[in-house]
């Protein structure tokens, strides 16, 4: 399996608190050496789909409307800056961020014939890939991240030699007629 790439803000990969906004020096990065090693570890392991999942700690944020539904893809696109983004939970937050990440990484037509998909991970998973089940509520930058994985896409016709799973019906029991 190839390696994630894991960018953690304990790294120096780090975000505006609350925010998807790449801080310059994580921008720089993204720009002139992720994508390096993500078209390395390609060519090694031979797969076409890049998965950016965005993590965060277990901070929470404040009460305030969301408008992610409205511009996720507008920033994903290129036509919005992702400082317009409003994420509402740690879930938002997460993908926000991987948005972010993949809108840059989107920009270098070396990646360009790869299946760059954004994600969340929120603060439910830990750095050693266990369920943050244990709570840990606090600044903790190495939680902050973006993990980058690799994987082959599934084969379209893959499913159609897959039989069907047949459905079973259950009979339930029926009430008891109702006396007059």
């Amino acid at each position: 399996w190839p390696p994630i790439i894991s960018l953690s803000e304990a790294g120096g990969y780090s975000f505006k608190v609350g925010s998807a906004e790449l801080s310059p020096a994580f921008h720089d990065t993204l720009v002139t050496k992720t994508p390096d090693y993500i078209l390395n570890y390609i060519k090694k392991f031979d797969v076409d789909v890049i998965e950016v999942v965005g993590h965060t700690d277990e901070q929470p944020i404040a009460n305030r409307p969301s408008n992610l539904d409205r511009d996720l893809l507008s920033v994903l696109n290129s036509t919005a800056n992702v400082a317009k983004l409003v994420p509402a939970d740690n879930a938002g937050l997460g993908l926000a961020r991987a948005v972010s990440v993949v809108s840059v990484l989107r920009q270098d037509p070396r990646l360009k014939p790869y299946k760059l998909i954004p994600l969340s991970g929120a603060q439910l998973v830990n750095t050693d890939e266990t369920l943050a089940v244990q709570g840990a509520r606090g600044d903790i930058p190495q939680r902050r991240r973006i993990d980058i994985r690799l994987r082959k896409s599934v084969p379209h016709d893959a499913t159609a030699s897959i039989a069907p799973t047949p459905v079973i019906a259950v009979p339930m029991p029926r009430p008891a007629p109702k006396k007059p």
